[in-house]
């Protein structure tokens, strides 16, 4: 790992991950989805807090220790509910009420990143926390997105502050709780240590003590420290990390007894899809004799929060593929571009109205940060992480597997939506939304809807080996809508073949078409006018004094003759107008 400084009309300073990368991993499951079209959206799982409990409490969550005036990065996570999530902490415990008057440049974002310089040692610090524990303690509530009743659900959360003077040890023992193909990031952190701190695996095992590989797993622990990827199998897994500093010492436990520190990770069944990320393509070029000539081209599609509070534009973005990574920051026109220290040349754009995000690396030096150093790549199917994070409202991360090809020293890692390797995790988001006031023939107040959206299957046991993810045989379709409209697609409208499905709808209040490529995992549906009684949606001339709806949309799959499926389910915020809704917000470029 090394320090790289930016000559960039952006940003001063900052990160590429290059030391050794290594992976931890799962093996993946059959989809278990319920029959299509039996869930209401929202009820598979309540919404809640997944960060390790302080014991004996029901609503104190333990974000670790932190040395004073130690600059840190802490997670809060939720699972449930309608992805996306916003964070807020508010009321006599709020984050800004904990931190007033303190020197620190802690903060706290919607997507539930807290991130800063904590205050330094004082002889009279104000903070409390747990008994016994001096810090920050502040509220928060996670909030999901079904439409215009939110599920919501609150907690406190305990950050300990501790004098790092003699010590070098982690700040945790416990991480966070995951769901099966669901998003998963959380940061490890230690207290104390000189120099750069190098992260790396002892060992990961699963409830029977055997050992699990990292093409399995689907979490990848990178040198600086997270735990990122889609877990891709069900169970409970010990993960034993080390933390290297520059003088060769290694990190004691929590309890400052051992060396390492063991975390145990409990992963949850989950049949729903859901993604604030989607990879479009990533390519990388490397060479394995030490010559800086590598490059990385990288395409994507993120989920737009679309706060009124919040812009993709003139933020922080980070960005890192393995061991390799970069952090910036985008201008008013969601551009950045710099140089590192090793001359290696970065180049970002994203589009704040779409999602979009373009990301260039050329004369870059890979081989160490994806760990074919001690690995070298092998042609077929290589299996790395990729997380984006922008700003404090996005965060999401993918497990990709890339077609691999090799010649001599030189590598291609190659991976392009439907047709190069394979998002084991799957996943589902939606692109776009459009709505429109109308009525409908009975005279009632609604809206006809025009949405795209992505639906990725998750790579089987059986297309593990290379083999592409795909629907096969689909034998009916169900499409549900806001808090109260589904309707199945296995009437004579229903097309399947070819590349894909179709469906022509009949019903004046229904879906109006519908198409699904199941090659490139594309969807698009409109539908008539649907009535603000069955969809729980107001006309766009209705909506919030805020101006702003999400948009729910669920798309349940089922394969002919068989009992489980696949479900797909995501929300957009979308912008109220003159008599349409839109997923541009007002006044934004």
């Amino acid at each position: 790992m090394r320090v790289a400084v930016w000559k960039s009309r952006a940003i001063a300073l900052s990160l590429v991950f290059a030391a050794a990368g290594f992976c931890l991993g799962l093996t993946q499951t059959e989809d278990t989805s319920p029959v299509a079209g039996n869930r209401a959206v929202g009820s598979f799982v309540p919404l809640r807090f997944t960060n390790p409990l302080i014991p004996f409490s029901t609503d104190e969550f333990d974000l670790g220790d932190a040395g004073f005036g130690s600059t840190i990065t802490r997670y809060v996570t939720a699972e449930g509910g309608v992805k996306p999530y916003r964070f807020t902490s508010f009321g006599t415990a709020a984050f800004t009420n904990a931190v007033e008057g303190l020197r620190t440049t802690l903060q706290f974002g919607i997507s539930g990143i807290l991130a800063g310089s904590c205050p330094p040692l004082t002889a009279n610090f104000p903070g409390r926390t747990i008994t016994g524990a001096t810090g920050i303690r502040f509220f928060v509530r996670v909030q999901d997105s079904q439409g215009t009743n939110p599920a919501t659900s609150n907690g406190y959360f305990n950050l300990a502050l501790v004098d790092s003077r003699g010590l070098f040890r982690f700040a945790m023992d416990k991480v966070p709780s995951a769901r099966l193909a669901d998003s998963y990031v959380t940061k490890l952190d230690v207290i104390g240590g000189n120099g750069f701190l190098i992260y790396s695996l002892v060992s990961l095992t699963n409830a029977s003590g055997a050992a699990v590989t990292s093409r399995d797993l689907g979490l990848f622990l990178t040198p600086e420290g997270s735990i990122i990827g889609r877990p891709l199998q069900t169970g409970t897994f010990v993960l034993t990390a080390r933390c290297t500093d520059g003088f060769r010492q290694v990190a004691r436990g929590r309890g400052n007894a051992t060396q390492d520190q063991s975390f145990v990770i409990s992963v949850l069944d989950n049949p729903v899809s859901s993604s604030d990320l989607t990879t479009l393509t990533c390519s990388v070029r490397g060479n394995r004799n030490g010559s800086a000539g590598d490059s990385l081209r990288y395409k994507a599609m993120v989920n737009i929060l679309g706060q009124d509070d919040f812009s993709l534009l003139n933020s922080e973005i980070t960005f890192k593929i393995a061991g390799v990574g970069f952090s910036g920051r985008l201008d008013q026109k969601g551009s950045f571009s710099g140089t590192l220290r090793d001359q290696s040349k970065v180049k970002v754009k994203v589009n704040g109205s779409t999602g979009s995000i373009d990301i260039t690396i050329s004369k870059g030096q890979f081989t160490n940060g994806l760990g074919f150093n001690t690995n070298p790549p092998t042609p077929g199917v290589t299996r790395l992480p990729v997380q984006v994070t922008i700003g404090d409202a996005i965060s999401s991360t993918e497990v990709i597997d890339f077609d691999t090809t090799v010649s001599g020293l030189k590598y291609g890692l190659n991976y392009a939506l439907g047709r190069n390797g394979s998002s084991a995790a799957g996943g589902f988001q939606i692109v776009s939304v459009r709505g429109k006031d109308s009525t409908t023939l009975s005279g009632q107040l609604g809206d006809s809807w025009n949405a795209a959206f992505l639906a990725l299957p998750r790579v089987s046991v059986t297309e593990i080996n290379g083999q592409k993810q795909t629907f096969d045989s689909i034998g009916s379709v169900a499409v549900r809508i806001g808090n109260g409209f589904s309707q199945q697609l296995n009437s004579a409208g229903l097309r399947t073949g070819g590349n894909g499905v179709r469906f022509r709808g009949t019903a004046v209040d229904g879906v109006k078409n519908f198409t699904l490529n199941t090659k490139n995992f594309r969807g698009k549906l409109t539908t008539n006018v649907l009535s603000t009684k069955v969809t729980n949606i107001l006309p766009a001339v209705q909506s919030p004094t805020a101006n702003n709806i999400f948009f729910t949309l669920g798309v349940d799959i089922r394969r002919s003759g068989a009992t489980t499926g696949y479900i797909g389910e995501h929300a957009r915020r979308v912008f109220g107008f003159a008599n349409q809704y839109r997923d541009k917000p007002p006044g934004r470029p």
